[in-house]
C-alpha cells in the first residue's frame, strides 16, 4: 500500500512524519473505512446545503472525536485523503475478500446495461472469493438465458432464474402433472419457479440481495459515485460493500452478545 506523503503536495500543511509516514497507511485506511461506514465519502465540501457541509471527511477530522482518535489527532486535508485513496484502490478492495462471512460475497461495476452477460463473471468471483460454489443461484429476469442456466449447472449450483416479469403480488400459475417431454430449457425453468419449493427459494431475493440496495441508497446515502473512470468506480463501490459487510458483521456480533447475556 502506498504511504501518505509527510507533506502536503501544495505545501500548505505538514504532519509529524512519525505519525504520517508508515503507519499512516493504517490510520488512513481506518479513517476511510469508518467514514464510509457512516456514509461520509467525500474528502472535501461538495455542496452548499447545510447537510453537505457537515458530511465531509476533512471536517470530521476536526469536529468528530472518534475521527480525531483514528487519526492520532492529526488533520489530513482533502488532498491528502484523496491522494491516499486513489493509488490504493486495489489494496483497499482486497479488504473485501478478507472479511467475507455470509455477507456480500462478490462485487462489480459495469458500463454495459444488460445484466445477462454478468452472471457468469459474478459466479466466478463468488467461487474465487469464498472458495466454494453456492448450492443455489437466484437471479431476476434480466439474467435469464439458456447459456446462463447451463453455466450454473456446469458449476454445480442450482439455478433459479426468472424467465419473465410477473406483476407485483400476483401468485404464479399452479403447476400440476408431469413435465412435458417437449418442454425447452426456458419452459422448464419457468415451471420450476412455479412449484412450491421453487417459489419459496426465489422469494428469498426480497430478503437477501434487495435490502442491500435500500440500505446503501437510503440509510447510507449513496446516490452517485464521486470518482471517475470504470476502474476507480469499481474501487469506490468495493469500498462501499466492504464497509457494508463490516457494519453487518458488527451488528451480528452485537446481537449474539445480547442474546448470550439474556
Amino acid at each position: 500500500m502506498a504511504p501518505a506523503l509527510a507533506k502536503d503536495p501544495r505545501c500548505e500543511k505538514g504532519f509529524d512524519p512519525r505519525m504520517w509516514a508508515q503507519p499512516s497507511a493504517q490510520r488512513l485506511t481506518l479513517l476511510l473505512l469508518d467514514a464510509n461506514g457512516l456514509g461520509i465519502v467525500s474528502s472535501r465540501l461538495t455542496g452548499r446545503r447545510p447537510a453537505c457541509r457537515r458530511h465531509w471527511i476533512e471536517r470530521a477530522c476536526y469536529a468528530d472525536l472518534a475521527f480525531r482518535v483514528l487519526t492520532g489527532n492529526q488533520q489530513p486535508d482533502h488532498s491528502r485523503i484523496r491522494g491516499f485513496r486513489l493509488p490504493n484502490l486495489d489494496a483497499l478492495s482486497g479488504l473485501f475478500v478478507q472479511i467475507l462471512r455470509l455477507l456480500i460475497v462478490a462485487v462489480g461495476v459495469s458500463n454495459q446495461p444488460p445484466d445477462v452477460e454478468h452472471l457468469g463473471p459474478m459466479l466466478e468471483r463468488t467461487i474465487a472469493n469464498t472458495g466454494a460454489c453456492p448450492t443455489t443461484f437466484i437471479a431476476d429476469a434480466g439474467y435469464w438465458s439458456e447459456n446462463n442456466a447451463e453455466i450454473c449447472t456446469e458449476a454445480q449450483t442450482d439455478p433459479h432464474i426468472a424467465t419473465g416479469r410477473q406483476k407485483h403480488g400476483q401468485p404464479p400459475p399452479a403447476t400440476t402433472g408431469r413435465i412435458p417431454k417437449d418442454l425447452d430449457l426456458k419452459g422448464r425453468m419457468a415451471r420450476k419457479l412455479r412449484t412450491k419449493k421453487g417459489h419459496e427459494i426465489y422469494a428469498k431475493r426480497k430478503t437477501i440481495p434487495e435490502p442491500v440496495f435500500g440500505q446503501t441508497k437510503e440509510a447510507r446515502g449513496l446516490r452517485r459515485f464521486l470518482l471517475r473512470g470504470l476502474e476507480n468506480v469499481n474501487g469506490e463501490w468495493t469500498m462501499w460493500c466492504t464497509t457494508h459487510n463490516i457494519l453487518k458483521f458488527f451488528r451480528f456480533q452485537r446481537a449474539q452478545v445480547a442474546m448470550a447475556t439474556r
